[in-house]
């Protein structure tokens, strides 16, 4: 089944390193940063995966359901 999500893989990247910038103390800290970054978020970083998503289903038809890379500048992967 083609990897569609519309909320890519780079958005949960740039989470992670927010949230784990600094050691966590328990699992109700994990949670904490992980409301706070995410209110944070810059649209920017929304944009530009929605943007990705855009190129993924014809990306998909042209692997046939395989694997692809992207050569552009944001580094598009995507798995079908």
């Amino acid at each position: 089944m083609p990897d569609l999500n519309p909320v890519d893989y780079s958005i949960w990247s740039v989470l992670q390193a927010k949230v784990y910038h600094f050691k966590i103390a328990d699992v109700d800290e994990l949670k904490t940063r992980l409301i706070d970054e995410w209110a944070q978020f810059d649209q920017s970083i929304f944009d530009a995966a929605i943007s990705q998503r855009r190129h993924r289903p014809s990306a998909c038809v042209r692997v046939r359901a395989g694997h692809t890379s992207s050569t552009n500048s944001e580094n598009f992967e995507t798995n079908c």
